[in-house]
């Protein structure tokens, strides 16, 4: 069988039948993801406390609508208390789409507010 197909590809002239597809090579790929900053900085929510502050919008891409109310979830239940002074840490939670157009190797990285607020670091 191997035969007869190598026979044809050269009888036909293309040797390489899967060479006329682009597959990988002129695609972009996309990802949604969630990024949270303390005063511009990654920070990971779990280290923070004393949140203050709220919802600045609902993004119209979502990395999975468990990650944004997982968030909401441990900023209520780590909420400042009423009266407590606000937090040091400015802290910005967005929803940032990263698109990688190949082969030119573009990238573009556009990102939508989700949550601003302030909040302290959680020492242990």
């Amino acid at each position: 069988m191997f035969a007869v197909y190598v026979l044809g590809s050269l009888a036909l002239g293309e040797r390489f039948p899967f060479s006329n597809f682009s597959m990988f090579s002129s695609e972009v790929r996309t990802e949604t993801i969630f990024v949270v900053r303390a005063d511009g900085l990654a920070a990971d929510p779990v280290h923070l406390t004393g949140y203050r502050g709220g919802p600045a919008g609902k993004p119209a891409a979502t990395p999975g609508d468990w990650i944004l109310a997982e968030f909401t979830e441990q900023t209520h239940a780590r909420r400042a208390a009423d009266g407590a002074p606000d937090g040091p840490l400015t802290i910005t939670a967005d929803v940032c789409t990263a698109s990688l157009e190949l082969p030119a190797r573009r990238t573009r990285v556009d990102c939508e507010p989700f949550w601003r607020g302030t909040a302290r670091r959680r020492w242990r």
